[in-house]
């Protein structure tokens, strides 16, 4: 089968219009713990659903045991964020409600948490990541606190 070079530009422009449109289809967010005798932070990826109404649902309801919180992060970057941490699971049929990580369910690599010197040090790395929302646990307050995109390295989280 023959195909003119109109019509495979045309494909081709097509094709790379769908790829345009699954990469901006994601709310991606990142979700930090805040380390209170060093001021550290320790954060991940998560790519999709990072608005409120889910991921931060999600960490409030489900994530509010330190313990926890850090088994979340120890995963490394994410894919979806369910309220169980769970096991290794297929990542092209995971469960809904255990979180689908990168690194244990996929087998990538480079996927571990950053490790930030300051909360103005995780705000700053966000600048042109592409992340719409950031979210940090204060383990003194046992509060879940966010940020919505643009990121600003002198605001403040608030509480939702």
């Amino acid at each position: 089968m023959k195909i003119k070079k109109s019509e495979l530009r045309q494909l081709i422009r097509e094709e790379i219009q769908k790829q345009k449109t699954l990469l901006t289809e994601s709310t991606r967010s990142r979700i930090g713990v805040l380390d209170p005798k060093t001021g550290k932070v320790k954060s991940i990826y998560s790519h999709s659903d990072g608005y409120l109404e889910h991921v931060g649902k999600t960490l409030k309801k489900h994530y509010t045991d330190l313990n926890k919180v850090k088994k979340l992060i120890s995963l490394g970057d994410i894919s979806i964020l369910g309220p169980k941490i769970g096991t290794k699971q297929s990542f092209n049929s995971p469960d809904p409600d255990t979180v689908l990580a990168y690194g244990r369910d996929r087998g990538e690599k480079n996927v571990n948490a950053k490790i930030h010197d300051s909360v103005r040090d995780y705000l700053r790395s966000l600048k042109n990541s592409g992340v719409d929302y950031a979210y940090l646990y204060d383990p003194k307050e046992k509060k879940w606190k966010y940020m919505k995109y643009p990121f600003n390295e002198d605001s403040e989280f608030k509480e939702f």
